[in-house]
């Protein structure tokens, strides 16, 4: 059968180190099961430690994070992480989050752009400014609500 399989992804203490986990077990219970897909959601609200002066917010601090660890352990499959805020606003910018791919820190690269810089330096925002003609940064406009982030972890 076709379609994907929903999955609440439960608490994570260390985002990168869970959620590579989770990816790790989703992409072998894909692999086990055939074609169909998966796709992991999560929600609350990370916590980023400043040790730059870039520009940025939680979520596409997260999806660059994630871009990075993705592209050294998931080249071999489909995997998108998508992470957002539910009011439409991530940190001081008109960004709402971001997504990236298993081949983002390779696009990256090809461009110029060092995704370990823009990380160390808390510039998540300029980069998916910049990275692929800003297509992977999200812009949803204010929603007036405001829940908590989400993140989606979609899985060939």
């Amino acid at each position: 059968s076709s379609g994907i399989n929903a999955e609440y992804g439960g608490k994570f203490k260390h985002i990168s180190q869970d959620a590579t986990q989770k990816i790790k077990s989703a992409l072998s219970q894909t692999s086990a099961r055939g074609k169909r897909g998966k796709c992991l959601i999560l929600g609350g609200e990370t916590t980023v430690t400043l040790n730059g002066n870039g520009l940025g917010g939680r979520c596409q601090e997260l999806a660059l994070a994630a871009a990075i660890q993705l592209g050294k352990r998931c080249s071999g499959k489909g995997v998108t992480f998508l992470a957002t805020s539910t009011d439409g606003q991530d940190g001081p910018n008109d960004a709402s989050g971001a997504f990236v791919t298993q081949h983002t820190a390779q696009e990256a690269a090809d461009q110029g752009l060092d995704l370990q810089e823009f990380l160390l330096r808390n510039d998540s925002y300029t980069l998916f400014s910049e990275l692929n003609g800003g297509a992977n940064q999200l812009r949803s406009g204010l929603t007036g609500t405001n829940l908590m982030d989400v993140i989606f972890i979609f899985v060939e």
